[in-house]
């Protein structure tokens, strides 16, 4: 027998038994979990959730320094964020089989983050971090006690280690002069927008273009990407539109040619991508294709249509916590 309340479906399980020849109703809720009629909470077995405020009533375990202990996850820096929420309030495309979620520790300073689980699954962290489930053996990492995961839904628990790193390539005019250069890095914010990097937990790859030196964006991101470090690029410089190749350029010395987004050999897709450049987003060009798309997670930004100089920007408007993990 099916009913619903309060927006969550149930189903009433009619068993007889010996000792009494009416039958007995069980609730539960479609995720299999016990659900009771007088509280009107499901019982998850560490806790207790909530269909009507749509969140569980008590903390994450996974935070308490007893259960670090009890299930070998001491020694990691919690977090206050998150331990009262629900599969991202994403219920529709997430599962939480045990109320207990993947944490990840962002460190600025550190290539790749720690991402660690207690009965999870890489299906769930990929919307978490961005980066799409379906690659993880390209940008996941082993720790010396946990091999990868054997598949993206097998429900494992222990440490692993995703990428982390953001690349900061300015390729501005007057790259090459401490002056100008210095000039236009202030006038848009540039350093401080590393620094809002930083103190989201990214390691933050900051370099400038090399006069004359070709391709040179795109041979880091490939770098970084083998290294299963690359998290992101924030770039300011000059792009193209379609009818110029899709191209981002420099226009230090003759527009030399910096990336070509739809010839990149990337392992696998960015999760954030910030782009202050002309026509990086207008239809049409190719630069969205080395992004995971929004509706998994990543993250992008680019410009429509021309952008003549650097002006005023902030991370925080593209970003911010608990996004991608970051805090």
């Amino acid at each position: 027998m099916l009913s619903s309340t309060h927006s969550e479906t149930h189903i009433s399980i009619s068993i007889c038994t010996p000792e009494n020849a009416y039958p007995r109703l069980y609730d539960a809720i479609l995720s299999t979990k016990y659900f009771d009629d007088e509280t009107e909470l499901a019982y998850f077995g560490y806790r207790y959730y909530s269909p009507e405020m749509g969140r569980w009533v008590s903390r994450d375990p996974i935070g308490d320094l007893v259960f670090q202990i009890a299930s070998g996850q001491s020694g990691k820096q919690s977090r206050e964020l998150d331990y009262y929420v629900f599969v991202g309030n994403q219920p529709i495309s997430r599962l939480d089989m045990l109320g207990l979620s993947w944490k990840i520790e962002r460190v600025s300073g550190l290539d790749k983050a720690q991402v660690s689980a207690c009965a999870d699954t890489v299906d769930n962290l990929g919307p978490l971090v961005g980066l799409r489930p379906g690659d993880y053996l390209n940008w996941m990492s082993p720790t010396v006690l946990y091999p990868l995961p054997p598949s993206r839904s097998s429900v494992v628990t222990g440490r692993w280690r995703i990428p982390n790193t953001v690349i900061a390539f300015w390729a501005r005019d007057g790259a090459d002069n401490i002056i100008s250069d210095g000039f236009w890095k202030l006038l848009s914010n540039w350093w401080g927008q590393i620094w809002e990097l930083q103190s989201l937990g990214f390691e933050v790859h900051a370099e400038d273009h090399v006069k004359d030196k070709r391709l040179q964006l795109q041979d880091r991101m490939e770098q970084f990407s083998n290294d299963k470090t690359l998290h992101g690029v924030m770039y300011d410089g000059h792009g193209g539109n379609i009818k110029l190749n899709n191209n981002y350029t420099s226009g230090e010395n003759n527009w030399v040619d910096l990336l070509f987004p739809d010839r990149v050999s990337l392992r696998y897709k960015m999760a954030l991508g910030i782009f202050y450049s002309c026509h990086s987003a207008a239809p049409g060009t190719t630069f969205p294709t080395m992004m995971v798309p929004s509706s998994e997670g990543g993250i992008f930004y680019g410009e429509v249509g021309w952008t003549w100089r650097p002006t005023w920007h902030q991370i925080g408007t593209y970003i911010s916590p608990p996004q991608q993990g970051t805090h």
